[in-house]
């Protein structure tokens, strides 16, 4: 199945896991941590995963806000290790912690083809559950100028909420025309395929779902992603 580069007026990327390498960038910054405070990598890394994930759904229900979760986080992982540190000690651990996690580029390999690609047939935008001031930041190491950038609890909702995509959606005519491009099954791909648009599952070795619509286009990742379209438009090389 292929699609026509004509047939579309939008192409939404996710950003965490599909453009940007979230779990290098996590890695490294508390490694930096880990190192300056003494603290033991690897036990430091899988108490920060299971909070952060944790309060990650918390936000996504607007149960938290972002300058909470930042800092909470990381005094949850200090309690449950035990090792002394303070409130204070967390709130330099957010800011150092996001200091080096934007520190360095963190693209996964193929976006920035991908991207420009997609820039050369139609009008582009990043579609996130991030905070705003650290998805920019992001996005800054990209060639190319992002047109709509939308994050979560400004106003419309999370991913996977429809309301999240309805509020990207208007006033930008037939969904049908609409294309969502993500790493997530649940949160990317299946609500915008409710409502109309199209979509590409980036599964990075994610197992298919049993009776997957029929009309999901799926890519093992962004280096492969020209190879849906019809006729591949030339684009500026990395």
């Amino acid at each position: 199945m292929h699609i026509q580069p004509d047939s579309l007026d939008w192409i939404f990327f996710d950003l965490d896991n599909t453009i940007w390498d979230h779990a290098s960038a996590s890695r490294r910054a508390i490694g930096h941590i880990c190192t300056r405070y003494g603290l033991p990598p690897m036990q430091f890394m899988a108490a920060f995963k299971q909070h952060n994930d944790a309060l990650w759904g918390e936000l996504a229900k607007g149960r938290v806000d972002w300058n909470v979760l930042r800092v909470r986080r990381f005094e949850l992982v200090l309690n449950q290790m035990a090792c002394g540190c303070s409130s204070n000690d967390a709130e330099e651990m957010s800011r150092h912690y996001l200091a080096k996690y934007l520190e360095e580029p963190a693209l996964l390999p193929g976006a920035v083809e991908a991207v420009a690609f997609a820039c050369s047939i139609a009008r582009v935008g990043v579609l996130t559950n991030g905070a705003r001031d650290v998805q920019l930041a992001k996005l800054a190491f990209l060639p190319m100028k992002i047109e709509f950038v939308q994050c979560a609890n400004e106003g419309c909702g999370a991913k996977p909420s429809p309301d999240f995509f309805r509020a990207a959606q208007q006033s930008l005519g037939d969904p049908s025309r609409l294309l969502m491009v993500g790493d997530s099954f649940a949160e990317d791909v299946l609500p915008t395929l409710e409502l109309g648009w199209r979509a590409v599952w980036v599964r990075h070795h994610q197992e298919i779902p049993d009776n997957p619509p029929k009309n999901l286009l799926t890519i093992p990742d962004l280096g492969t992603f020209t190879t849906l379209f019809a006729c591949q438009t030339a684009f500026p090389s990395a």
